[in-house]
């Protein structure tokens, strides 16, 4: 939590290289002022993320592992989830031709998003069953109705235990985003694993003091 420019996405990014090395997964999605009216941005740059991670791994039985668990959780359903994940189907391969572009425009917006959130949910679950998998979502200040519901149901889901969410947020922007303070309010009422929240200012003039002496090698 910042005002902008503060460093909030530099701080959370920072962390992707120790989780990599810790053999978990870290994915990222950043929602865009300019793309408010389209659902789910973030959560499409980060889960087609997660499908490029398992494609650019070398073939292992780990990796092998964690497709089979992902064509167990949704393998009926690929189509349908293509068209909010592309990299599904490069991940899993192409299936045979269904409705699925029929179900989402014949089906009702609470069933079709109902949908999406319970199959995105097992998505997830695919990959944390087998690795620690860190999910980053920056700016959600900009986010629309459906992601930060989205965002709540996936925090609030208690099967999914091997998942640390980081989101991160414009301060001055909160008062101003009832549909997000109202989903930062729920999750900490309802949630019963531990949420922290940092908050970040500028920086001090003897922190700056000691990072210069640092980076000049005096004292």
């Amino acid at each position: 939590v910042c005002s902008s420019d503060l460093g909030k996405s530099a701080l959370a990014q920072s962390l992707k290289g120790y989780v990599e090395r810790s053999g978990g997964i870290f994915a990222m999605g950043k929602f865009d002022m300019r793309k408010q009216s389209e659902p789910y941005t973030a959560f499409v740059l980060a889960f087609n993320e997660l499908c490029n991670h398992v494609m650019s791994t070398e073939a292992s039985p780990a990796t092998l592992d964690m497709r089979s668990c992902l064509h167990t959780a949704i393998g009926s359903e690929i189509e349908f989830m293509t068209e909010l994940v592309p990299n599904i189907s490069q991940l899993l391969g192409e299936q045979e031709k269904s409705n699925a572009k029929n179900d989402l425009t014949n089906h009702g917006y609470c069933e079709t998003k109902n949908k999406f959130n319970f199959l995105l949910r097992k998505f997830l679950c695919a990959f944390s069953s087998k690795k620690p998998l860190v999910l980053f979502l920056d700016d959600l200040q900009w986010a629309d109705k459906a992601s930060l519901e989205l965002f709540k149901t996936l925090v609030l889901d208690e099967s999914n235990l091997n998942i640390l969410f980081i989101g991160s947020y414009r301060d001055d922007e909160l008062e101003r985003n009832i549909s997000l303070a109202t989903c930062l309010r729920d999750i900490k009422l309802q949630n019963h694993m531990a949420v922290s929240t940092i908050s970040l200012g500028n920086l001090d003039e003897e922190t700056i003091n000691m990072l210069l002496a640092d980076i000049l090698t005096t004292t």
